[in-house]
């Protein structure tokens, strides 16, 4: 959490209640400061000479703001099938907004209303800035679960498109519903997240569709490395990769022991620095489960402006990954549909 960030924002949200503050609105303004007066505390002690285990603790004091005033609210976030709520308030929070901010359940969430709009069918939505006030201080048991990079099927007998789960030596098929088709206009051979409640995956719905120019790469099942292979192969190769690699440091001490270079986004750059990979020559790798949308659709950018080949794959350990990238040829913007 940036403290001094949120010191400054506390301040002025202060100020305004204190400058706005009327007979009529005082016990209202009161419950407000105070538990902004909550809040300062909890940042006083987690920004003070305090050890990391004691900022943890203290870190779990926080508490739900609601800010009538100035719009402000500040609560736990409880993830659902599609997106998610906030606190007792139930502030709705977008599916895109929970992957830009990598929300998880539990974590402590700020929506600042920003504006309302009137909906075609009359109603009245308000649009909130969300901002992460707080993670989790421990993971939160939450009953969500998903099958990630689920690929679409379509069976023309039944004018149906699904996915299929595999559980052992079983594959079961799971229909997708119309509305989720529609919304996300999804079709035959597309990439999406379905989420579903745990033990009831037919019960589940879409709710991501991946837009990439080729379909990611499965890393393989081998977990040892042809070093003569590699040897032969990496040396005046160079590869950036976007994405927390969760075996990062492995990856780039053998590949430059190969006589290859690697250098690492995480995707969350500017887009002046990410751009810079342009003019580098590089291969780009791009790890789809670690990366935000915001962050893939920029890579995606770049890419397609400086015809970069481009390979998409997950996370995997270090032999596993160096053998995906000795096996796989990229694909560059220009060869789509060739």
């Amino acid at each position: 959490m940036d403290t001094k960030k949120w010191l400054e924002e506390i301040k002025r949200e202060m100020d305004k209640t204190l400058r706005n503050m009327q007979a009529d609105t005082l016990p209202a303004d009161a419950d407000t400061l105070a538990q902004y007066v909550k809040i300062l505390e909890a940042l006083g002690k987690l920004s003070g000479n305090q050890t990391e285990t004691n900022a943890q603790t203290e870190a779990g004091e926080m508490h739900e703001v609601k800010d009538e005033i100035n719009h402000v609210y500040i609560g736990r976030f409880k993830r659902e099938l599609s997106g998610g709520t906030i606190g007792s308030f139930r502030i709705f929070v977008p599916e895109s907004i929970v992957r830009n901010l990598r929300l998880e359940h539990g974590d402590w969430v700020r929506a600042k209303a920003i504006k309302s709009v009137i909906l075609k069918n009359g109603n009245l939505r308000t649009m909130y800035d969300y901002s992460l006030a707080q993670k989790a201080e421990e993971k939160q048991e939450c009953r969500r679960r998903m099958f990630a990079f689920a690929e679409t099927r379509y069976d023309p007998y039944e004018d149906l498109l699904y996915i299929e789960e595999k559980a052992d030596e079983d594959t079961r098929r799971i229909p997708l519903a119309d509305n989720d088709i529609r919304n996300l206009d999804i079709g035959e051979g597309d990439l999406i997240d379905y989420a579903y409640y745990e033990n009831e995956p037919e019960k589940g719905r879409a709710v991501w569709k991946y837009k990439l120019p080729g379909k990611p790469v499965e890393p393989g099942t081998e977990d040892t490395l042809n070093v003569p292979a590699a040897q032969a192969f990496f040396p005046a190769r160079s590869y950036v990769i976007v994405g927390e690699l969760q075996d990062a440091l492995r990856v780039q001490e053998e590949i430059e022991e190969y006589g290859g270079d690697v250098s690492f986004l995480t995707g969350d750059e500017r887009f002046d620095i990410m751009e810079r990979i342009g003019t580098a020559g590089d291969t780009v790798v791009v790890v789809l489960d670690a990366l935000t949308p915001h962050g893939l659709s920029k890579i995606n950018d770049i890419s397609e402006k400086y015809r970069l080949p481009v390979l998409y794959t997950k996370n995997t350990d270090a032999p596993r990954f160096l053998t995906l990238l000795m096996e796989t040829e990229p694909i560059t913007p220009h060869e789509q549909g060739a």
